[in-house]
């Protein structure tokens, strides 16, 4: 039997015309003639922003291709935008980072996605574990985007940082483990708000762009309920001074490493 392989779609906004401001959902025909020419079969998916839509669509497929147009946005990565950067598509690279990581992981029958405001979870929901990155700027502490979704993402407009610690231990079971990804000049106030509520840091890891290069992003895990004793772990490295990604970064991409 050939294999199914999805193509992550984009959207392309017509200009000039009769049809002006018209989203139309398109991948490039080149994808779909390389798989046929392989001896799979092509499967576009649209661009959606319903994720569990996504898990759904994935189930079908038997492997993966994300297409390519914008450029990615850096704030995914903890970067401020270069002069030069293209348009980015930031809900784009929300639809292509779940598309990605549910069909690596395996997770299409197993997941269940819940899109929804955090300030609005359920009460009685509970896990053993809570993954998050929120917004790291305070209001009023930088230029504010015009784009709703933009500044959400970046600015504590909707939810501040004491909520997004507050809830996840709130969801969290006795025990649960908790992983944040966020900026390093905030951790004293992280590390503050997570003893408030409970979480106890258990590890850390400085993230570098580059060896000599200050850290732009700090990956931290707690564990509720837990006895106080910290573990810093060595910097990840993102990419080499030719800028290639680092043994390590490749290793975390292809999925080889372990714990």
């Amino acid at each position: 039997m050939k294999p199914i392989i999805g193509i992550s779609g984009s959207i392309l906004i017509n200009k000039g015309n009769t049809f002006s401001g018209y989203r139309r959902s398109y991948v490039n025909q080149d994808y779909v003639e390389a798989i046929l020419r392989a001896g799979g079969i092509p499967f576009i998916i649209p661009f959606n922003e319903d994720l569990e839509s996504i898990r759904e669509m994935v189930e079908h497929v038997d492997g993966v291709i994300l297409s390519g147009g914008h450029d990615v946005n850096p704030y995914n990565y903890g970067e401020d935008p270069l002069l030069k950067i293209g348009e980015v598509f930031p809900e784009r690279d929300v639809f292509d980072m779940a598309f990605r990581s549910i069909k690596m992981n395996g997770l299409e029958n197993d997941i269940k996605i819940i899109n929804s405001d955090i300030l609005e979870i359920d009460r009685d929901f509970r896990a053993d574990a809570v993954v998050t990155n929120p917004p790291y700027k305070k209001l009023d502490t930088g230029i504010n985007s015009v784009n709703v979704k933009k500044q959400i993402s970046r600015f504590e407009s909707s939810a501040n940082l004491d909520d997004w610690i507050r809830i996840s231990a709130r969801i969290l079971k006795d025990f649960g483990e908790f992983y944040m990804v966020y900026r390093p000049e905030r951790l004293s106030e992280v590390f503050s708000i997570m003893n408030k509520y409970k979480i106890e840091p258990k590890v850390i890891r400085f993230v570098h762009s580059k060896v000599d290069e200050h850290s732009t992003m700090v990956l931290i895990k707690g564990i509720k309920l837990a006895k106080s004793f910290l573990k810093i772990e060595k910097p990840l490295i993102i990419y080499n001074n030719d800028g290639s990604y680092t043994s390590e970064i490749n290793e975390i991409y292809n999925g080889d490493v372990n714990g």
